[in-house]
């Protein structure tokens, strides 16, 4: 799936800029690849997904599999907002997990080699405050370019899942992030390119024998998106992200690990279709592969991750 992924994206990118065309469209439409309302206007974004993660860890030191950790995840965001004078866009998340059930098999290297043990979590997610604020605009200056901010302050404690007690969906701390997005619109063709500084503030994890407690970090994204709109209703959209993730470290009764993680990309497609003039749907697909480093004193483990999430989303403006 990975590769028809690149695929798509380099015969959607090919075809963007065959047919591109130096005519430039100032309209505003519920598709936008830079979507922001007129003036007055408010919005709602109701999204589902269903991912699938893979985690596997080797202890380095012998060489031998310490887990291998499947987990599959139910989850929905509600986004509700609207543009304020000036083109600022103020909105509101609402995450709710309905389920992530994480199924570990240890392997030679732990303890409990061959056994298999299940947790699961659900519930509601911190909520997020986003802004985004349109501070040149295509039909002045040729281009368009938006300055965007969040904070998703700590809702609840977390509660970590154990193999008796669900856990749920609350992070343990707070987050915020700002970011810049610059993008053209054009007939048929629209092209953006973003980046972000994300800050993840300490956090507490608990479970019903210990607490982790996760220091602080900062992640670095940088991202690229193509739409095509072949007709007045269908529109299609390829997109890549890098990403650069800080050191962190988590400390639970005295011992602590390090976290190094690699530079990586993440993938991104998507279908979409204008029911009308104020209602869209899209299914959107990703993909990426993680490699990190951990560090526990003198032992050392490598983590390989494949994640993939397919999503469906319903945007309504009024």
């Amino acid at each position: 799936m990975k590769y028809l992924i690149i695929w798509f994206s380099i015969l959607l990118s090919t075809r963007a800029f065959s047919e591109f065309s130096t005519e430039m469209d100032d309209s505003k439409s519920i598709s936008d690849l830079m979507y922001l309302p007129e003036e007055g206007r408010y919005f709602t974004i109701l999204s589902f997904s269903k991912g699938s993660d893979e985690h596997v860890l080797t202890y380095t030191n012998a060489g031998e599999n310490l887990y291998t950790s499947d987990i599959d995840s139910m989850d929905s965001r509600l986004e509700v907002g609207g543009v304020i004078s000036g083109g600022m866009l103020l909105s509101i998340d609402i995450p709710y997990q309905f389920e992530s059930e994480d199924s570990t098999k240890y392997g030679a290297a732990s303890t409990l080699n061959g056994q298999t043990l299940k947790t699961n979590s659900k519930g509601l997610g911190d909520l997020g405050l986003n802004f985004k604020w349109r501070i040149i605009e295509q039909s002045k200056m040729g281009v368009n370019l938006d300055i965007t901010g969040n904070i998703s302050p700590k809702t609840g404690d977390n509660d970590t899942a154990s193999t008796t007690i669900d856990g749920n969906n609350f992070r343990g701390g707070t987050t915020y992030g700002i970011g810049a997005e610059l993008g053209r619109k054009l007939k048929s063709v629209q092209l953006s390119g973003e980046i972000d500084i994300k800050r993840n503030g300490t956090r507490e994890l608990k479970s019903p024998t210990s607490t982790t407690d996760v220091s602080s970090f900062t992640e670095f994204s940088v991202g690229a998106s193509v739409q095509l709109q072949p007709n007045d209703k269908f529109f299609l959209n390829a997109g890549i992200s890098y990403f650069s993730i800080e050191d962190y470290s988590t400390k639970e009764s005295g011992t602590t690990t390090t976290y190094d993680l690699d530079p990586y990309f993440q993938l991104a497609v998507a279908i979409g279709y204008k029911l009308s003039s104020s209602v869209a749907t899209r299914l959107i697909y990703t993909s990426a592969s993680i490699e990190r480093s951990l560090k526990q004193g003198a032992n050392r483990f490598e983590e390989e991750i494949e994640t993939q999430a397919y999503g469906a989303i319903l945007q309504v403006e009024f």
